[in-house]
């Protein structure tokens, strides 16, 4: 089984807008496990639960499960989330598959119904 790290906005300037973006993580998240995928979403593990953990600290966590997965799935906004561009940049850095949600939804639907 193939699986996927899912990298996309988090912070934003308010909770309700926070809440959208976990729950469009989620969402996706769902959709990819549908299709034969184990996805880490960072939106589901760290969503709401950090308390005074620092950021810097989540994102080495990030980092870590990173290093765990096949290929990685950007989400919409992605380049205007500073933790996705560290995450994207990480992915390249180490030479992983990288593709983009929706755009490379089809493409990796037929990927994962082919495992």
């Amino acid at each position: 089984m193939k699986v996927i790290y899912l990298a996309g906005p988090y912070t934003a300037h308010n909770v309700e807008e926070i809440n959208n973006n976990v729950t469009a993580a989620i969402g996706v998240q769902a959709e990819l496990m549908r299709g034969g995928y184990a996805v880490f979403c960072p939106h589901a593990n760290y969503g709401h639960g950090l308390g005074d953990v620092d950021y810097q600290a989540v994102m080495n966590m990030c980092f870590a499960h990173l290093l765990t997965a096949d290929l990685v799935v950007m989400m919409p906004g992605w380049e205007k989330s500073t933790g996705a561009c560290q995450e994207i940049g990480f992915a390249t850095a180490k030479n992983m598959p990288v593709f983009y949600w929706p755009n490379d939804a089809t493409r990796l639907r037929k990927q994962g119904e082919a495992l």
